[in-house]
Parts: structure tokens; C-alpha cells; sequence
């Protein structure tokens, strides 16, 4: 009867040291808040989450560089701007994308902005661009690059979406911040 209580309590003693306080938790990695429009206007920055009607997309990176995949700039004193994109559909639907869903501006009046060097030139799409035009399916993340073409004296832009609906309304604004060298 000794030797089986005894042999009990060695049990829970070894038990309970494995199960030690001291014992080190499994990492858990951060949670990166979605940003939501309110009154119309979503702001965020690199790395930022923003959440529009039909999507989650996150701004991943942008650098200047004079060539992308054997693309220059057209223009002197221009430079390209590759942003790396993520989005992710969290409608039930495709939706159809394009060139034009999205811009970058930067200071300088009304004509200081780009779209994608692919919306006047579909045959320029190279490398990890993103298609002139794609779908994305429900549940989906599609990730690529968009190329603009922008001032080479220019470093801090904004990359615009802004939502544009069947019945020819729009809704909210997303803009994201940020500077590239």
C-alpha cells in the first residue's frame, strides 16, 4: 500500500513539474487592428490593414527605382514607384479589379498623380505586377506589385481607393501614407 501511494505522489510530482508556472508560454503573435472608414475617410500607413465593402488590402512596401522588369520611366526627371499590395475579398462574390481602382498622388496640384503604368500600357506587365484587369474570388488574397510613374524629386505619396458601386455611387475613401526614397 506505501509503494502505490508513494508512487502516486512521485506521479503528481513529476506531473506537476511539467506544468510548472516557470514553464515558458507559446508566442502569440500580435493582432494588427483593420482599419474601418468613419465618415467616409479610412487612414493608414505601410503595413496598415484597411477594410473596404468588398476587401481587406494592405499597403506592404514602396520604393523608387529607375527600372522595373525593363520598364523606365517615359518622362524625364520621372522615376517608377513599385508598391507592393495585399488584398484579401471578404465578400461572398468575384470581384472584378483593375488598373484604375487604384491611384498615388503626391503634393502638387491637380494633375499630381499616376495610375498604373499598365492602364495605358497592358503589354508592359512584367514580374509581380498585378494584371492590368483580375478577379478575386471569395475568401481570397491576391498579392502583387502596381508601378507608377512619378516626379523623381517626389517622396512622400498617397495611394488612393476609393469605392465606386454598380448603381454608380461612391463610398468611402481609403488613403494610405508614406515615403520612398
Amino acid at each position: 500500500m506505501r509503494k502505490r501511494l508513494l508512487s502516486f505522489f512521485l506521479s503528481l510530482t513529476v506531473l506537476a513539474g511539467c506544468a510548472s508556472p516557470e514553464a515558458e508560454p507559446e508566442p502569440q503573435e500580435p493582432e494588427i487592428p483593420v482599419i474601418k472608414a468613419q465618415d467616409g475617410l479610412a487612414q493608414g500607413g505601410i503595413g496598415d490593414i484597411l477594410r473596404t465593402y468588398w476587401f481587406d488590402f494592405t499597403i506592404d512596401s514602396a520604393e523608387k527605382t529607375e527600372s522595373y522588369g525593363g520598364i523606365r520611366a517615359q518622362e524625364e526627371d520621372n522615376i517608377l514607384l513599385v508598391v507592393h499590395i495585399s488584398m484579401t475579398s471578404t465578400f461572398p462574390e468575384e470581384i472584378p479589379m483593375s488598373d484604375y481602382d487604384f491611384d498615388v498622388e503626391w503634393e502638387g496640384g491637380d494633375d499630381a498623380l499616376a495610375y498604373p503604368v499598365t492602364l495605358e500600357h497592358p503589354d508592359q506587365q512584367t514580374g509581380a505586377m498585378l494584371e492590368s484587369a483580375y478577379l478575386i474570388g471569395p475568401g481570397e488574397t491576391v498579392s502583387g506589385d502596381l508601378v507608377f510613374e512619378v516626379p523623381a524629386g517626389q517622396k512622400d505619396f498617397a495611394v488612393y481607393f476609393l469605392e465606386f458601386f454598380e448603381d454608380e455611387t461612391e463610398g468611402d475613401l481609403f488613403e494610405v501614407r508614406f515615403t520612398a526614397e
